[in-house]
């Protein structure tokens, strides 16, 4: 058995191109795209096919808040009428209003500016 030490070995793998690779790169890549396009399209499909058409989730029906009222009494400084704000209560609250009194000391220019 004679071994021909001049001659050159070929490599067992040949390795791919920077051409190659990048063109396999791309095509993995449009692959990818095109499967997961079809997914997002067509999976949603598929479930009303095997299942049916989707079943409506309750929804939960706001409990409705009482309305409100407020009474800004601004010129109880020099016109107090502790009446008329205890009787326009009453009127509101009957009503089924929920009533907020502010007092003088409270309307400000401020206090409009925050008044929902």
């Amino acid at each position: 058995m004679t071994i021909n030490h001049n001659q050159e070995r070929k490599p067992k793998h040949k390795w791919p191109s920077l051409k190659g690779a990048l063109a396999w790169l791309g095509v993995m890549a449009g692959a990818f795209l095109l499967l997961w396009v079809m997914a997002t399209r067509l999976v949603p499909r598929l479930d009303r096919v095997f299942l049916g058409p989707p079943t409506p989730s309750p929804t939960a029906t706001p409990t409705p808040s009482p309305p409100k009222a407020a009474i800004v009494d601004q010129i109880g400084f020099s016109f107090p009428s502790p009446e008329f704000i205890e009787e326009a209560k009453e009127i509101l609250a009957e009503a089924g209003y929920r009533v907020d009194v502010y007092p003088p000391q409270q309307v400000t220019i401020d206090f409009y500016r925050t008044l929902p």
